[in-house]
This record gives C-alpha cells, structure tokens and sequence, in this order.
C-alpha cells in the first residue's frame, strides 16, 4: 500500500537475458547466440537503472516502491521482434515464459505472469498464450508492436485474439524502445520509439476493427506515455470521414473505440496531460500506472509518491490510477489481496 491506496504495478518488468533462456531451450540452440542487440549503452555505464535477475530484491524493491502486486513483462524478451528464424523465436519465447514463471513462483501472489508472443508465427502465438495462461497461471499476453512479416490486425491473428478473449486475459503491445532506426542516437530513437508504436498500434486494431471482430477482448498500449490519445483520435476521426471504405468492420467513429473502457494506456507518474486525458476519454478507469521498474529511464523509487503527491488528481483518481484499473485489465486480478 501507498498512503492508503492499494498499488498494482500494471506494467513492471524483470532484467531477463540470454542466460536466464538457456536453461530452458532444447540442446539444438544451447551453443549459438540468441538475442540480436542494438548496443546502446542505456543505463550509461550503470547510472541509471538496476540490473539483477533475484525475485527477493524485486519483492524488496516492491516493499520499498509500496507496490503490492506487480504485473511483469520482460526486458530482453523485447529484442525478439528482430528474430527472423521462426523456430528459434518460437523457442525463446517460450523458454522466456518458463524462466518467468519460476520467478513469479517465489511469490505468486505478488509476482504476475505476462506472456511474450512470437508473433512472427501467428498460429504459435495462439497456442502459446494458452499454455501460459493455463499451464503458468500468466494473467495476459504481450505481443510485439512489430514483426518484419506480418502486423497485427492481419487475419492470421484472429486465433491469438479469440484465445484471449476466451480465457478473458487482455492482449497488451509494448514496444522495446529503439524501434526508429532512422536517427542516430539513442537519445532520438528513445523520444519517439514508443509513443510512436503505441499509435501505430492503436492505429491497427482500431481500423483493423479488432474490438468488433473480438467484442469481449480488451487492449492495452503500454509505456507510450498518454498525452497522444486526444490527438490522434482526433486526427483518425478526421480521417475515417473520408476513407469509412478503408475500415469496414468499424460501425462507429474511431475515437469511440478510443473511449470505449476497452482499451488501456499507461502512463508515467508525473505526466501533466494525465487529467486533461482522463477529462477527453470521459473516465478515469483505463489509465494505468506503471513502474517500469527496473529500467533505466524509471524512477524507483519515487513513482508512487509523485501520484500521491499530484494535486491535479482526486483521491478517486489516485486510487484508479494506482491499482483498481489494473484489476479491470487483469481480470485474473480479482481476487488479488493487498496484504504483503
């Protein structure tokens, strides 16, 4: 708990790696590189950021960060989209999903499971999910926001989209950062990388008419910040009134789906258009808080303290924003307590 508010950490993540998969894979892939990487030195030497693989320092960090249950996507697992080998992408995501799961076993009630997606093979995505969601008690599932073969409102996804909506576990995109291999430096590609997957994204399953195809499925477009949301409902509002042909699954304006509670989007801590968003989406209940912990550009320990300290928010937004919206995204969350 935080000042009184139950804390679900909707986006955090674990420092997994090539090590942590090898255990894990069959003896075929044991002696070859795994992972693609872009070299970029993120923490600047070690600056920023914390780099370990131990559930009790996460646990501790929690305690420290006042987070009560912490949702948990990866941080080598999103090099994967560059894999073009199909069976060793395959291979790793599901060696990741099995490295993670003995993790999130230390605690299982503090630690929760999302599912990385090798959604170069669609059919493999499917099947993997289920097994995660069944077999490895993950409440969710992570695709890529880009694959070199396919994107993602293609009809070769409607068996992974169906698969979640079945089990009732959202389908979250989550972009690695560096995605803009059109500057430079990080420090560009950084700016932009994943705002911009996030409205691609956003852009896919809206127009793609994902939540009419799928009408219990729910999204979420995670560490994009939210400041983007007005503005490009706005603008694929505008669009739509032109080309309605190049979307016909959609019976309704673009921004509708926008704000329809069935898509959510997280935010930093301290972003200042996190009440002028939650004022154009009609709702305070999709907006979700996440750590990012442990990652360079997080802010551990602080991240909590800066939403209980906002003036610009009401305690009933604090405590949406903290914790109960991630429960309506992880309906496998219900039954979650608070107690440590």
């Amino acid at each position: 708990m935080k000042n009184g508010f139950r804390v679900i950490d909707g986006d955090g993540h674990v420092c997994d790696d090539e090590a942590a998969y090898r255990p894990y894979l069959e003896a075929r892939f044991q002696n070859r590189p795994l992972l693609p990487h872009d070299a970029y030195d993120r923490s600047v030497g070690g600056k920023y950021g914390k780099h370990h693989k131990d559930p009790a320092t996460q646990l501790a960090d929690m305690d420290l960060e006042g987070i009560d249950v912490q949702i948990l996507y990866g941080t080598g697992v999103l090099a994967m989209r560059r894999i073009r080998e199909r069976e060793l992408a395959v291979a790793l995501h599901r060696a990741y999903n099995d490295w993670l799961a003995e993790f999130c076993r230390h605690n299982p009630d503090r630690l929760k499971g999302v599912a990385a997606l090798p959604v170069i093979e669609p059919e493999a995505s499917a099947r993997e999910l289920e097994r995660a969601v069944t077999q490895l008690g993950f409440v969710g599932g992570m695709v890529h926001t880009r694959t070199y073969n396919h994107h993602m409102a293609e009809p070769c996804y409607d068996e992974l989209y169906a698969c979640a909506q079945q089990y009732d576990v959202p389908i979250a995109f989550h972009a690695g950062g560096s995605e803009q291999e059109r500057f430079d430096t990080f420090l560009a590609e950084h700016t932009l990388g994943h705002s911009y997957e996030q409205m691609a994204s956003t852009l896919l399953v809206v127009y793609g008419g994902i939540l009419e195809k799928f009408p219990r499925l729910q999204v979420a477009f995670l560490e994009g910040m939210v400041g983007w949301v007005p503005f490009l409902a706005e603008r694929m509002d505008e669009e739509y009134e032109f080309r309605p042909h190049d979307a016909p699954l959609l019976t309704k304006k673009p921004s509708e789906y926008i704000k329809s509670g069935r898509i959510y989007y997280g935010a930093e801590p301290d972003e200042w258009m996190i009440p002028r968003v939650i004022e154009f989406l009609g709702t305070d209940q999709t907006i979700l808080y996440a750590s990012d912990y442990p990652h360079w550009d997080g802010d551990f320990p602080n991240t909590t303290q800066r939403i209980v300290e906002r003036a610009d928010l009401t305690d009933e937004n604090k405590r949406n924003f903290l914790g109960e919206n991630a429960r309506r995204l992880y309906p496998a969350l219900a039954g979650v307590a608070a107690a440590r």
